[in-house]
């Protein structure tokens, strides 16, 4: 899950897709944890805290 795009995710953990442009990323399943990883100019190491995917009630 690799993106060229400047300021767009370039790699997600868990139950993520990211678009082949970086642009969008999709929820696959319900999962308790994932992160996303980021590079946005000159900061190429980016990463989110930890969140899960639920469903909606």
């Amino acid at each position: 899950m690799e993106s060229p795009a400047c300021g767009s995710p370039t790699a997600a953990r868990g139950a993520l897709a990211v678009s082949s442009d970086g642009l969008v990323v999709t929820a696959l399943s319900v999962a308790p944890s994932c992160t996303v990883r980021a590079t946005v100019g000159n900061f190429t190491n980016l990463e989110s805290q930890p969140f899960g995917i639920t469903t909606r009630d």
